[in-house]
């Protein structure tokens, strides 16, 4: 989906495929890229949430991670698919305790779903 005031893209990530079975959430919102546009080392803000450890991460407005978006292809009028790799500068704060989480050259693939034009 689109970031609020269309200034990028969101892309929203869950699984329960950890070692523990619990769920954990990631979300990236990559700043400064429209319909079908691709780009190197555009500024990502990163989410991630541990529900059962009730533990949660983000970097705000820090400007620490990037993502390099390699593909991203409009599939239908409303939907594209996006692929890149995520990269951050420093850890990723635990907002609600001492802990952090380092990120390197994660690779993800999605599908965004972008409002009718008209």
């Amino acid at each position: 989906m689109p970031r609020p005031a269309a200034q990028g893209l969101r892309l929203h990530f869950r699984t329960t495929g950890n070692d523990r079975g619990t769920p954990l959430t990631m979300i990236l919102g990559i700043d400064d890229i429209g319909r079908g546009d691709a780009g190197d080392a555009l500024r990502t803000t990163v989410t991630l949430i541990d529900e059962d450890g009730e533990q949660f991460f983000s970097t705000g407005q820090q400007d620490n991670c990037f993502s390099d978006v390699k593909r991203h292809e409009q599939t239908t009028e409303q939907l594209s698919t996006v692929e890149g790799v995520l990269w951050c500068t420093a850890a990723v704060p635990q907002i609600n305790g001492p802990d952090s989480v380092r990120i390197t050259d994660l690779y993800f693939s999605g599908i965004v779903t972008w409002p009718a034009e008209g």
